[in-house]
């Protein structure tokens, strides 16, 4: 998520993550939808902005469509 308790955002979350693995694949789902807040999830690094709700079909080709098949 985008906005946490207590003034955290994701965005930040991800920066302190990509400190010890730069290549972490990562997907933004926010109640926020707005093209400024894509274009933010998108430039802070995360490889897709999914906006609540979302279902799982659509989660699953998300992490698909980032991470690849495993098997």
């Amino acid at each position: 998520d985008l906005r946490l308790e207590g003034g955290a955002t994701g965005h930040a979350v991800l920066a302190r993550l990509r400190q010890e693995d730069p290549a972490l694949p990562a997907i933004a789902i926010s109640a926020y939808g707005a093209q400024a807040d894509i274009d933010a999830s998108l430039a802070a690094g995360f490889a897709r902005h999914l906006t609540k709700p979302v279902d799982a079909a659509t989660v699953a080709a998300a992490i698909l469509a980032v991470v690849g098949p495993r098997g």
